[in-house]
């Protein structure tokens, strides 16, 4: 039975009490906050993905930021769907009861310990600047970096660990509860798309490698 306190304050109980807060959600509106929800997925997902390409030591810091945001909301969005979409798919196979809907609720919350995410990338700009984007040679030991520049990365790096574990904890425990399964069997269904897509890349990397090697031979 959800709470009064998870259904009146969903942005912290979800921390705590996920299959409670989620429940609370699901019956009431499974599309609540959504474009909020994918623009907390969307923008570590760009954020990391220009700091891996350097693409943000390129351009302006506010320009680089004001595009990812805007681009955030529709990158976070097909990435709940698609990644929604997978575990409703899978699920059902495994005796999941629950509609598309719900289950994307519940993949859509467990990105809010991104706030956390977001919040370490604000320090970086903060001290770094557009460099937050190119932190290799701090990171591998190439550019010394101070005691407080040292510091600040070991935080961060921790910090957004910790939110990255307690993303997949809320996950597993939402998909879940709306779907009717124990602990277990949600963490199941989370893991069997993953390991679906690895055996996927991995048979077209096979495929790919014999085309180009009988290719080579004709």
């Amino acid at each position: 039975m959800p709470t009064k306190s998870s259904s009146e304050n969903p942005w912290l109980y979800i921390f705590v009490k996920p299959r409670a807060t989620i429940a609370s959600i699901v019956s009431k509106n499974p599309r609540f906050r959504l474009l909020t929800l994918s623009w907390l997925h969307g923008m570590p997902v760009i954020l990391h993905f220009w700091q891996n390409m350097t693409i943000g030591t390129k351009a302006d810091l506010f320009g680089t930021v004001l595009i990812g945001v805007l681009l955030s909301f529709l990158v976070g969005f097909l990435g709940i769907t698609i990644g929604s979409a997978l575990i409703f798919w899978v699920g059902k196979w495994i005796g999941g009861q629950a509609p598309f809907t719900n289950v994307r609720a519940a993949v859509a919350w467990s990105n809010v310990p991104n706030v956390v995410t977001i919040a370490t990338w604000i320090l970086l700009f903060a001290v770094f600047k557009r460099d937050a984007f190119n932190l290799e040679p701090l990171l591998s030991g190439a550019t010394v970096a101070t005691f407080s520049q040292g510091l600040l990365l070991a935080s961060v790096q921790v910090l957004q660990l910790i939110a990255s574990i307690w993303s997949i904890v809320i996950l597993v425990k939402a998909v879940a509860q709306v779907q009717g399964f124990s602990a277990w069997k949600g963490l199941l269904n989370v893991l069997l798309p993953i390991l679906l897509l690895i055996a996927l890349a991995t048979l077209a990397v096979f495929f790919i490698a014999l085309v180009s090697h009988t290719g080579s031979q004709g």
